[in-house]
């Protein structure tokens, strides 16, 4: 049986947690620190996919409103300096 925890930041500015608990069974306590540290990493991952797909979305919609942009620039270039030759 778990008798006793504490979780407290390594520092007062860490993103880092220290988890400890004591009881009387060790096997318990390892195997429940650890999948304790699976589910954190496992969250923590999910986060980081998640942010990283939000940041691909942006970087999309950005290269999309740049491109039409460029499109609309290059239009605008091309009929306003087409020079009109006079051949005569």
């Amino acid at each position: 049986m778990l008798k006793k925890h504490q979780s407290r930041p390594v520092n007062p500015t860490a993103t880092l947690l220290r988890i400890s608990y004591k009881g009387n069974n060790p096997v318990l306590v390892t195997d429940f620190l650890n999948a304790l540290t699976g589910v954190y990493l496992e969250r923590s991952l999910d986060k980081k996919k998640r942010m990283a797909l939000s940041t691909v979305d942006f970087i999309d919609s950005q290269i999309s409103e740049i491109a039409d942009s460029l499109s609309v620039a290059e239009n605008r270039l091309k009929t306003s300096e087409v020079p009109t030759a006079s051949w005569t």
